[in-house]
């Protein structure tokens, strides 16, 4: 009986995790489909202000950001963006010496050597500069989902990817991602491996803070 008791528990416990997991994959999975739709709205406005552009280059719907505490905010690179697209040399305009325009955010973004998100990519034709290889294409792909993982992370578990001076930190984030797969990806299987998915991140992060 008491053999059966255990056996019973663990059943449980299984089954209330793997609820949490496919809770957590599910609202990340909603979360990027907000996303894509806001992407078709904000591509359809000549004008952005250095929020909404930050958070439309790095992957964040802007009405997601305003639902974000200041915690949350503070951590990401969303925010940090932000600071630098004030200080960049691209030129106001529309009503406002506080909105830029968002062909001129695209193309400050890829000079800068940002990525621009698919979704965004997508809403705002942006055009690939050349032709690539197709297993080129494929890491692309795998580095998307990586990096949406990782800012999925930040977002919702900013504690479990802190390093030293408690600040983001690539393998921090890859090390809390690679240890549960099945919250982040549909296969359940990281795209990448785990260095390589740190140094990715750490990419990212340097190239997504203020210098």
């Amino acid at each position: 009986m008491a053999k059966d008791s255990i056996r019973k528990k663990a059943i449980r416990d299984v089954l209330s995790k793997k609820r949490i997991i496919d809770d957590e994959y599910d609202s990340r999975v909603a979360m990027q489909k907000r996303f894509e739709r806001s992407c078709l709205d904000w591509a359809g406005m000549d004008n952005w202000s250095p929020l909404e552009a930050a958070c439309l280059l790095t992957g964040v719907s802007p009405e997601e950001y305003e639902n974000f505490s200041e915690y949350q905010k503070s951590r990401l690179p969303t925010t940090r963006l932000i600071n630098r697209i004030e200080r960049s040399n691209m030129k106001t305009g529309g009503s406002s010496d506080r909105l830029y325009k968002a062909k001129d955010v695209i193309k400050w973004a890829q000079n800068q050597g940002m990525r621009i998100p698919k979704a965004l990519g997508k809403a705002m034709s942006v055009t690939p500069k050349k032709s690539v290889h197709g297993n080129t294409l494929r890491f692309h792909e795998k580095r998307e989902k990586v990096l949406g993982a990782a800012i999925y992370a930040m977002a919702h578990y900013p504690g479990q990817c802190k390093g030293q001076g408690d600040k983001f930190n690539g393998s921090s984030i890859a090390n809390y991602i690679a240890a549960q797969p099945s919250k982040f990806f549909e296969n359940g299987v990281t795209p990448l491996e785990k260095e390589t998915m740190a140094k990715l991140i750490n990419k990212y992060l340097k190239v997504n803070s203020s210098k």
